[in-house]
């Protein structure tokens, strides 16, 4: 197994298990406790105020999330052309190193053109938890 692949499945596994870790419920055991000043907390009255959205925040988060999709997308188009272009023009050994460096390619194109809509989707999925 090369340096590069065991370096990827480390990570891989470090990012698994940090993502294991973020679904696990916290709990307090907190009740109602008496402070030092007599003054009784009842952690049941709490009324949190709603949420307001930031509108001038989400449009810019917007206008980013745009760019970094635009230039991903044309860097990504861009990159292809240059591997295909090399990759028809190469011998045959150049070609089994362009079929090599295409998988690499694959997952960051899928990752440039995925990144905006997963985060969509947690965005999503976020606003409908606080409703």
């Amino acid at each position: 197994m090369s340096k590069l692949k065991k370096i990827n499945i480390l990570i891989l596994t470090i990012f698994i298990i940090a993502n294991m870790f973020s679904f696990f419920k916290t709990t307090s055991n907190a009740a109602n406790t008496t402070s030092g000043k007599g003054l009784s907390i009842n952690v049941s009255d709490y009324k949190p105020s709603p949420i307001s959205e930031d509108t001038d925040t989400i449009s810019f988060a917007n206008k980013v999330i745009g760019i970094f999709q635009a230039v991903g997308s044309i860097v990504s188009v861009l990159a292809l052309v240059l591997i295909g272009i090399k990759y028809m023009t190469g011998s045959i050994e150049e070609k089994a190193e362009y079929k090599e460096t295409m998988m690499y390619y694959i997952v960051g194109a899928i990752l440039v053109f995925a990144i905006s809509n997963i985060s969509a989707m947690i965005y999503n999925f976020a606003q409908t938890l606080n409703n």
